[in-house]
């Protein structure tokens, strides 16, 4: 490509400059926000930027309509929370892309609006499920049958909110195994003022896999220790994503260690992989250049996004 495409950020809050400058964070995520994966990628050059809290440093803008008439970009970031989008995309007109924060919208309705409204403006649209990037997920994925054979039972847990943080590892399952043939409450869940997205709920619930196997989640209370992880027991190993991903723990199938003709997961020989959980946004930014030129597919559209937020609704309906 010539120059770079012309990139406006939106959204600037706790999880965008606040993040950017925590080397706490860093230490594990280089890309721990949409700022540090575009300021790296020579494809792309955020020259605007804008939050609708006026004192958090580094706007150029004090508007969404003059970003849209005085910078005119190429690739637009939403890193906004879900309600409202399809007028934040709206006053644009030249662009070749969006990238979106999860969930799509606050609802199943407003989330086909949007999709729909990229579709008929041609208008790529790549959501932030970042797992779907993390090198040691895809290559899980190339390899699936050999290093997991199929899922027997997924445990699943995270918190503060379903739709913050419970439809990331939905998205995970997804893409690793495929399509979910139903999904359903375990009860009636509870939502606190503190949930990043206003109005989520922390639910207990139950996916099925188009093959059988079943998903089990439990949400946790944030307020005594963090997790958003998965528990896969597959027919030939046991592979645990931990740390929100940082950590990936696989144990192996083998003999049984005290009964003849029995088999065991060696989860106390369990060997610790590399994860690339730390540079995926990065890699999502990549992606989205390859498809824009069409070199690549993207691994995160908004079609397929859909999917998550109708399990979403199935849950929360």
């Amino acid at each position: 490509m010539n120059a770079p495409y012309k990139t406006a950020l939106i959204g600037l809050g706790k999880m965008g400059m606040q993040n950017a400058k925590d080397k706490k964070l860093a230490k594990y995520y280089k890309y721990s926000s949409h700022i540090n994966a575009l300021n790296d990628h020579p494809d792309f050059d955020c020259g605007a930027m804008f939050d609708s809290n006026p004192d958090i440093a580094g706007q150029k803008f004090t508007s969404i309509e003059q970003i849209s008439y005085e910078y005119e970009p190429q690739i637009l970031v939403l890193a906004t929370p879900p309600k409202g989008r399809i007028e934040d995309v709206k006053p644009f007109y030249n662009l070749k892309a969006i990238v979106m924060e999860k969930p799509v919208a606050y609802d199943f309705n407003q989330a086909i609006e949007i999709v729909d409204y990229c579709t008929e403006n041609n208008i790529l649209l790549q959501v932030n499920y970042w797992r779907r990037f993390d090198r040691a997920v895809i290559e899980l994925k190339d390899k699936i049958d050999e290093i997991i054979g199929k899922p027997q039972v997924i445990f699943m847990t995270y918190g503060n909110g379903v739709r913050n943080n419970g439809v990331h590892l939905i998205d995970q399952i997804r893409y690793l195994f495929g399509d979910i043939s139903w999904a359903k409450a375990l009860g009636k869940g509870y939502s606190i003022d503190s949930f990043p997205i206003y109005g989520d709920v922390n639910i207990d619930f139950s996916l099925e896999l188009a093959d059988g196997a079943c998903v089990y989640a439990h949400a946790l209370d944030f307020n005594q220790y963090r997790e958003v992880g998965l528990d896969i027991w597959g027919t030939k190993a046991r592979v645990e994503f931990i740390q929100g991903g940082l950590v990936i723990r696989r144990s192996s199938l083998s003999r049984h260690r005290a009964l003849d003709g029995a088999k065991e997961i060696s989860s106390d020989k369990a060997l610790i992989c590399d994860s690339g959980a730390g540079e995926a946004l990065y890699g999502l930014y990549d992606n989205l250049s390859k498809a824009i030129r069409a070199e690549q597919e993207l691994l995160s559209s908004g079609k397929s996004a859909l999917k998550n937020e109708q399990i979403l609704d199935m849950i929360l309906s």
